[in-house]
């Protein structure tokens, strides 16, 4: 699962890693060869997109591990934002000693970043505002009035309200103040919301994943658990099979990023998780599993 994590954290920083681009070319049906020091002579003028001293450098680890293995897409260029190459593993496979590692072009290693984000730090509270835990609407409030669960301060008023029910056959205009968005500046001033703003913004939780809100949104996290137990079963290490383990845990982290969606409005905030179906997914509250969004 390392692999996976890092994979994980270069995908969410727009950065890329070895399993990552493992993952592209897999996903652009590039075909993978494993090199292994009898082959390699063979091997090597079928590998296009690389560079000269990439090659030789492959060359190179072969020539001084007798048991080593390298497992390499058959072409070393993908472009991912401004950046151009592929990333290999290599694995010296021996009864008493075992090593691997994971190389991206240009002889980094780990994650190298492909974009370049200006942030606004004056409203990074906008974007870090957490809702995970809101899941209750309204949330229960005391005296003051205060939200329980909290502790932030609330004021809420209505200033116009014409027709002669509530919706749909009136409309009114609401105000409400929350002391925890103080660093949120909306229409109407910091802190400040009316019952007209709704928003939805795609969120990530990954431990919905893991089925902390509804059993059922584990199911893919399980499988791969268990396909990634089936083809590490083996005592003898397998470089295919470690490979198919990383692409394996891919799958799972995308799973786990924008998972979900985060619903906004003047009383709270509602939090919608992706749940597989055989239809490709659905978004349902995480305690309310019959509402879907």
């Amino acid at each position: 699962m390392a692999p996976a994590y890092e994979l994980n954290t270069s995908r969410a920083r727009s950065e890329l890693s070895t399993a990552r681009m493992f993952d592209y070319a897999n996903q652009g049906g590039i075909g993978f060869i494993q090199a292994t020091p009898t082959n390699w002579a063979s091997v090597r003028p079928h590998l296009t997109g690389w560079s000269t001293a990439e090659l030789d450098s492959m060359g190179a680890y072969l020539a001084a591990n007798p048991n080593g293995n390298v497992l390499v897409p058959q072409n070393g260029t993908s472009t991912v934002g401004s950046w151009q190459g592929s990333g290999y593993f290599t694995a010296t496979i021996d009864p008493l000693y075992y090593a691997t590692r994971y190389l991206i072009s240009g002889g980094y290693k780990g994650g190298y970043g492909v974009w370049t984000i200006d942030i606004d730090y004056g409203s990074i509270s906008e974007f870090s505002y957490p809702a995970t835990n809101a899941f209750q609407t309204p949330p229960p409030t005391g005296i003051d009035p205060t939200n329980l669960l909290t502790g932030s301060f609330l004021y809420n008023k209505e200033d116009l309200k014409i027709g002669s029910a509530e919706f749909p056959f009136g409309l009114s205009l609401q105000r409400n103040y929350d002391s925890d968005n103080v660093r949120i500046n909306g229409p109407m001033g910091y802190g400040w919301r009316h019952n007209l703003m709704l928003s939805a913004r795609i969120d990530s939780d990954s431990y919905a994943g893991f089925g902390q809100y509804n059993p059922v949104a584990a199911v893919p996290t399980i499988v791969v658990f268990y396909v990634m137990k089936d083809i590490n079963t083996p005592c003898t290490v397998n470089l295919v099979n470690m490979a198919t383990a990383a692409l394996s845990a891919s799958w799972l982290m995308d799973a786990l990023v924008n998972n979900a969606v985060t619903v906004t409005t003047n009383e709270g905030t509602k939090k919608f998780v992706k749940i597989p179906t055989l239809t490709g997914g659905a978004n349902y509250a995480p305690r309310q599993v019959t509402v879907p969004l």
